[in-house]
């Protein structure tokens, strides 16, 4: 289940990887981390207090995202690319590895997957509440520690051999997977938001 208790594998990486059944890829049943327990790994890791975007740029337990050779940032409406750098360094681990995956079948590198909501800010959450009755002001992504990745909008390269959505997405779950197991994150398969929520631990 998807709150039990794994072996930690060293937080290594593997270049490649071999594809496990995910349970038929049932993934709201694997990625299923309660809130409250990203919620605890977001206060032990990440700020202490909301702040706001003027803060976040002078703030030195933050770091900005940018798009870069292994994701890119998607127009963000309701939140800013900042994160505490354990969290910034797992998100470019995901890329890394899932580039390097598809490259290892055949695929060419320059694949790209797609983060949607990172920081949230206490505007940012207000704004966020007239769209989204579900919206919380005591949100994981208020602590710089989460970010939202699409599991369905990725990035594919101009030239070469490009994967089609579903063996992207195929191989996104089993990289994000592997780093859930080596206990590096919680994941939440979220349906609606067609994205994975994703705390560092």
């Amino acid at each position: 289940v998807a709150n039990s208790i794994h072996e930690p594998r060293n937080g290594i990486i593997r270049a490649e990887y071999n594809f496990v059944p995910l349970e038929c890829r049932q993934y709201d049943k694997i990625f299923n981390d309660l809130n409250e327990i990203q919620l605890a790994a977001a206060q032990k890791n990440g700020l202490k207090k909301n702040i706001t975007a003027a803060e976040a740029e002078n703030n030195k337990q933050l770091v900005k995202i940018e798009d870069c050779d292994y994701y890119t940032i998607e127009k963000l409406t309701h939140s800013i690319p900042y994160l505490v750098p354990k969290a910034a360094k797992l998100v470019e681990d995901i890329g890394k590895a899932f580039q390097d995956s598809l490259y290892n079948r055949g695929y060419h590198s320059n694949h790209k997957i797609t983060v949607t909501s990172v920081l949230r800010t206490d505007d940012n959450v207000k704004q966020l509440q007239k769209v989204n009755v579900n919206a919380t002001e005591n949100s994981c992504h208020c602590y710089g520690t989460t970010v939202d990745i699409s599991y369905f909008t990725f990035q594919t390269p101009k030239r070469g051999k490009a994967a089609d959505t579903e063996k992207m997405r195929q191989v996104l779950m089993q990289v994000v997977y592997d780093l859930w197991k080596a206990e590096r994150c919680y994941v939440k398969y979220e349906k609606q938001q067609s994205c994975l929520h994703i705390t560092v631990r």
